[in-house]
């Protein structure tokens, strides 16, 4: 660990003074439990008292992914919601709104003094916890996720480094959630499922009647089955989207050491689209930056296209998967060329460097055919771009001068002065450098 860490991990347990009478209490268990977790955002603890911020305590408590300093929290904060005092003997930090993903090793740091304890002179003793976050298990589809002519009610997985799978069974909740669920665009369905090692196989009906071992809520709920007329023995023909959701803890999976862990949330998709997913500009890839956008729609002129009903949306990807919607697109209606394409504009460019998503929403445009019929896309349709920037990564900012200011996106100070060398070993993430965001990968 170089000495910028080293420095910013300093008096991470200092200590305060505390009166002749009083006590550091060890503080009690967490939600999320210590170990495993699917995501970290915030961290609720437990204590042996109702805890009062401590005005006397300097040291904030410490988020650190990776033994990189990321965040931290005062205990006299003022942000909202992001120390939050609890009357049931618990307070939580939330470090982020949007949970890390990202897979690695979460440390939280709690000084001693931090709180103290109404109606006594006792504060809570010093104490750090560790979480960790496994990179999911690869699931390899056939047919793969993605656009289909149509939908099979067939499909199997093959979850990759895996020993074996195991399927709790898990059953549904009243709303139909919980168990291992397979959604369509006319109802949703418990799939047959058999397991051969690491290959599971999924049958999705037609479903006349409930095998013996299928995973069924009570018999008086008729939510199990497809309620709609089954389309075709072996293809379901539906327009929309096709979803089969693993809930968290609905498989283990024993590794090949002989370890367990259980599943993550998982979705995944498949789409039977109206119309073929059209052709879009600029083309998915690097760019300077994003500030028009075209769409060409598929065909040999059987259907012209009406005014979208939902305009492309810009979507922004941090270093740990989030989406946020940055920007919409606004339809220059003078642009549809032959009734077959349509131009959009940003009021502003987007120039900043980082990874963005261009979304076509599931209702964006109609197509009216010549016979006086109309059809829908009736899937969204996406597409992947990186902006540059002047300034797109380490590689560049090192050449640019001799030393280096770095932080984090939330501002907290990881070095000053730092040399080139230096900043490449800096683990991957956003950062700011000499004022200037940049992400290394």
């Amino acid at each position: 660990m170089n000495k910028i860490l080293l420095s910013a991990m300093t008096a991470v347990f200092a200590t305060v003074t505390l009166t002749a009478n009083a006590e550091a209490l060890k503080m009690g268990s967490t939600e999320p439990a210590i170990g495993e977790v699917e995501q970290f955002g915030s961290l609720r603890i437990y204590n042996p008292g109702v805890p009062v911020p401590n005005p006397e305590c300097t040291t904030p408590a410490r988020l650190y992914i990776n033994d990189v300093l990321v965040d931290e929290i005062e205990s006299t904060s003022t942000r909202v919601q992001r120390f939050i005092m609890q009357a049931d003997e618990c307070f939580t930090l939330n470090f982020s709104s949007k949970p890390y993903k990202t897979p690695g090793q979460y440390r939280v740091t709690v000084p001693e003094g931090f709180v103290t304890y109404k109606d006594t002179e006792n504060i809570n003793a010093a104490a750090e916890y560790e979480f960790t976050i496994l990179p999911p298990v690869k699931i390899v589809a056939e047919p793969a996720a993605g656009f289909l002519k149509e939908m099979p009610r067939y499909v199997t997985l093959t979850f990759e480094g895996v020993a074996e799978v195991i399927d709790n069974k898990k059953k549904p909740t009243g709303n139909g959630d919980g168990a291992i669920r397979f959604d369509n665009p006319e109802g949703f369905c418990y799939p047959q499922i058999t397991i051969e090692g690491n290959v599971m196989s999924l049958y999705f009906g037609p479903n006349e009647e409930a095998p013996e071992d299928a995973q069924v809520p009570d018999e008086e709920d008729d939510i199990a089955y497809i309620a709609k007329e089954v389309v075709s023995e072996d293809y379901m023909t539906w327009i929309g989207e096709y979803t089969l959701t693993f809930n968290a803890n609905n498989l283990t999976f024993v590794m090949p050491d002989g370890t367990r862990r259980n599943n993550y949330l998982t979705i995944l998709s498949w789409y039977v689209p109206a119309v073929e997913c059209p052709t879009v500009s600029p083309a998915p890839g690097e760019l300077d930056e994003i500030s028009e956008f075209s769409v060409t729609l598929p065909g040999e002129g059987t259907y012209r296209m009406w005014s979208p009903i939902e305009t492309p949306r810009v979507y922004s990807v941090d270093v740990f998967g989030t989406m946020t919607q940055v920007a919409k697109f606004v339809l220059d209606g003078a642009s549809i060329k032959d009734q077959r394409t349509a131009n959009f504009k940003l009021a502003t460019p987007i120039r900043e460097a980082g990874q963005y998503t261009v979304i076509i929403g599931k209702s964006a445009f109609w197509m009216n055919n010549p016979d006086g019929t109309s059809i829908w896309n009736g899937c969204p349709y996406d597409f992947n771009y990186e902006v540059t920037g002047r300034i797109s990564g380490v590689n560049e900012v090192s050449a640019a001068a001799e030393s280096y200011d770095v932080y984090t996106a939330a501002g907290l100070c990881v070095g000053r002065g730092l040399d080139s060398e230096t900043l490449k070993s800096l683990p991957a993430g956003l950062y700011i450098v000499n004022g200037k965001k940049i992400i290394k990968h």
